[in-house]
């Protein structure tokens, strides 16, 4: 079976032109299904920079959250980072919360807060 020609598609007139009618049906399908693909891309694109914009404000929500209490950001550039480095202070206070306790409420037991801190001197 041969492909006719863009000539033979042109001139299909009222004769035998079932392969040119195919053919310009296809063409168009093809049209169509490049413009629904484009336009699939553009709300991918904004897709996408609406949710980069949706998750860095996010990460700054969290940011000025941990900056009102008293937590340090540390490098932060993403919000997992933050979070981990959120841990880790609050993992922190809560030691020193400890051996503060333990210190004010039980005499004599200086080397248990200083474990409980991570001194490495006492």
């Amino acid at each position: 079976m041969t492909t006719p020609t863009e000539r033979e598609i042109e001139n299909c007139g009222e004769g035998d032109c079932r392969n040119g009618l195919l053919i310009k049906e296809l063409q168009a399908e093809i049209e169509r299904l490049r413009e629904i693909a484009g336009q699939g891309l553009q709300i991918e694109h904004r897709l996408r920079k609406e949710l980069l914009t949706a998750i860095a404000a996010e990460r700054e929500r969290c940011a000025l959250w941990m900056l009102q209490h008293s937590y340090a950001t540390g490098p932060g550039d993403t919000i997992e980072d933050l979070l981990i480095e959120l841990e880790g202070q609050i993992k922190e206070n809560e030691r020193k919360r400890c051996a503060r306790f333990v210190e004010e409420n039980f005499k004599g037991a200086r080397s248990i807060a200083a474990a409980i801190r991570g001194d490495k001197d006492e």
